[in-house]
């Protein structure tokens, strides 16, 4: 995971400001068009990312701290759009150190996206 001792902007977190008001007003679904696609550039990993971060990336001492593994609490179904972890084991940290939104989960061969998490849950969830 990439250190957060300095927050930077996203653009999908100011490109609304960013475009002249003609153009929200004869487009209105621009903006939400043009968010959509900076989030799906900006997660962590993706080449928005990679390109604005690249000094952390770099660090190595900033890499080395990432949690690899987290324990199922119940068992997740195809339908189920949150996963819960364990809170309770003994050297289990829940969420703790994943990404905040767009990350990653890997159960067994199948690989996830969540979209945001809680203390013991990933919210969001989109399998494929």
């Amino acid at each position: 995971m990439i250190s957060t001792d300095l927050k930077r902007v996203q653009i999908q977190d100011i490109v609304e400001n960013q475009l002249p008001a003609f153009a929200r007003d004869d487009f209105p679904l621009i903006v939400d068009f043009l968010k959509q696609y900076y989030i799906s550039q900006e997660y962590p990993g993706a080449p928005v990312d990679l390109l604005q971060n690249i000094d952390q990336y770099l660090k190595i001492d900033s890499l080395t701290n990432n949690t690899s593994s987290a324990v199922l609490s119940d068992s997740v179904s195809i339908l189920d759009s949150t996963i819960t972890v364990d809170l309770g084991t003994f050297g289990t940290l829940g969420t703790y150190q994943f990404p905040e939104k767009y990350g990653l989960l890997q159960i067994d061969d199948e690989v996830i996206l969540y979209t945001g998490k809680t203390k013991n849950t990933f919210t969001g969830c989109i399998r494929g």
